[in-house]
């Protein structure tokens, strides 16, 4: 009896640590990237000033040991880090001023900087594309942007590459019909 009570005991513990623990694997579009910790106070500049410049902006994911309730994301805001679209687990696509004051990164666990094919789902990427994306020998391809503003900039390097647009709906983005 004691030997149970012992097992049980242990069998508990092991099941409310494996419960608890935190899953910080990024799932994006076509691969899943597991990093370790990687900021503290003193190098969070280096690594948000060698992520991808775009229009007086740093792009990437910033990952949280928790994730930020509202006022935690106003605070973000109000400092330079807009956060855009979720990324399971933990994460958010983001848009981080140049200008961006910092403070305190404690809840900060890394920030990732995304490849050309981190939101490009993997059988697009192998150029396997599904036989309903076809219509009459042409691809119809279904991009999300950030914002209206950065699909009118994607419309026109699509037509400089000498594309044809059949057509644009606009919706929401993501953590937008989320709210």
């Amino acid at each position: 009896m004691k030997k149970l009570s012992i097992l049980l005991l242990v069998l508990s513990f092991v099941i409310t640590e494996v419960v608890n623990a935190q899953d910080y694997k990024l799932l994006l579009a076509n691969r899943t990237v597991q990093k370790n910790d990687n900021l503290n106070d003193q190098n969070v500049s280096n690594f948000i000033h060698a992520l991808p410049k775009y229009e007086g902006f740093y792009y990437g994911i910033v990952q949280f040991h928790k994730i930020p309730s509202e006022s935690d994301k106003s605070l973000l805001f109000e400092r330079g880090i807009e956060l855009l679209d979720y990324v399971p687990n933990y994460a958010y696509y983001a848009k981080i001023k140049t200008s961006l004051i910092i403070e305190d990164v404690s809840n900060i666990r890394m920030i990732y900087e995304l490849n050309s094919f981190d939101r490009l789902r993997s059988d697009l990427s192998s150029d396997k594309y599904p036989s309903h994306a076809f219509s009459e020998n042409q691809l119809k391809l279904q991009i999300q942007t950030v914002s209206e503003m950065d699909l009118g900039k994607l419309v026109l390097e699509i037509e400089n590459n000498n594309f044809l647009i059949c057509s644009i709906i606009i919706s929401k983005p993501l953590s937008e019909t989320l709210q």
